[in-house]
């Protein structure tokens, strides 16, 4: 069982262990961290996007073995539908993933997630 790996009760429903619990308090759930591929015993690992600004803007995140990856854009951060900017297909080791946004000239809002 993924709870038992990570050191947390399978049998707990609330608190630090269960699925809305946040043990090494980075901000992700238990429930996102195992969605995620990350250890939520671990503040340093987690799903972060990072945008790196400049000519047009570059994407980075870690991913993890065996997740796909989808990163979307949208120009209202509360309003509007977000846009597939690119699927990653699953890798078979973990490694940086940079995705570039041809379309950053104007202001942009990104999002990354794995089913």
């Amino acid at each position: 069982m993924r709870e038992i790996a990570h050191g947390l009760d399978p049998d707990s429903a609330v608190g630090a262990d269960g699925a809305d619990g946040d043990p090494d308090g980075d901000g992700f759930t238990n429930a996102q961290e195992f969605a995620a591929g990350t250890d939520p015993r671990d503040a340093t690992s987690g799903l972060r996007l990072e945008v790196m600004a400049g000519d047009g803007s570059r994407l980075r995140f870690q991913a993890q073995a065996g997740r796909s990856y989808t990163v979307r854009v949208r120009t209202a951060l509360g309003s509007g539908t977000w846009q597939v900017l690119r699927s990653i297909a699953s890798q078979p080791t973990a490694g940086i993933i940079e995705v570039a946004d041809p379309g950053a000239d104007a202001v942009r809002f990104y999002q990354v997630s794995t089913p």
